[in-house]
């Protein structure tokens, strides 16, 4: 009775010594599944998102960064022909600008780039008359010190107060982009060294298993 009691009992934990494995490499496969669709999802986040976000804040900046040169430009240009030819880039980079501010507020934005955008959008608004004001002058007035004059006291602050806070979301972008590619780095170290356990106590449990069986044959052989 106990001899045949004992070679079932060795049985039944063998048996579930080979569930066991199967087990752990069945969690060793979902953790890996799992870490692939987490990491796909951070890379989708920085290109669809953040480098996105980047770009369109990117073209903001560069944009006004034109429209300062042109507005520059316009009251020392004699030819009517070269003042419309200026006058036509200033208002193609303001296209550009606008654009580029609309679609980043179609965008999905936490609460900081929200409130950044509405503040630059509050700044566009109290800017454009006076910037506008400006391009006018150039156009009908000979004037140039007094073009000057209204350039860097009213309408240069209030475009550089714009561009500042461009290039605090740009900022902000770089930062998110940075947090982004660090907790991906952080989430493949923790599952390595989770997929390492899973698979060394797998291993461990195979070879404990064999070495059980073997044993076992060998005496039944004897």
């Amino acid at each position: 009775m106990n001899q045949r009691t004992q070679p079932l009992g060795m049985g039944i934990w063998i048996a579930i010594g080979f569930v066991v494995v199967l087990a752990l490499m069945v969690a060793l496969g979902a953790t890996g599944l799992r870490y692939v669709a987490e990491a796909n999802q951070r890379l989708k986040e920085i290109a669809q998102s953040n480098n996105i976000k980047t770009e369109f804040a990117t073209l903001m900046h560069s944009a006004l960064r034109e429209r300062a040169l042109s507005m520059h430009a316009l009251p020392i240009l004699a030819d009517p022909f070269d003042k419309d030819a200026e006058i036509q880039r200033f208002n193609t980079q303001g296209a550009i600008y606008v654009g580029a501010r609309e679609r980043l507020e179609r965008m999905s934005l936490n609460h900081e780039e929200k409130r950044i955008l509405a503040h630059i959008l509050e700044l566009t608004r109290e800017a454009q008359p006076e910037v506008q004001a400006v391009v006018e002058m150039a156009v009908f007035n000979d004037n140039q010190q007094e073009i000057f004059e209204r350039m860097r006291s009213v309408a240069m602050p209030r475009q550089r107060a714009i561009a500042e806070q461009v290039g605090i979301l740009l900022e902000l972008q770089r930062e998110q982009t940075a947090t982004a590619v660090r907790n991906a780095e952080a989430s493949y170290e923790h599952v390595r060294n989770l997929m390492l356990g899973l698979g060394t106590v797998a291993l461990l449990m195979g070879v404990s298993i064999a070495w059980i069986v073997s044993k076992r044959v060998t005496r039944q052989a004897k």
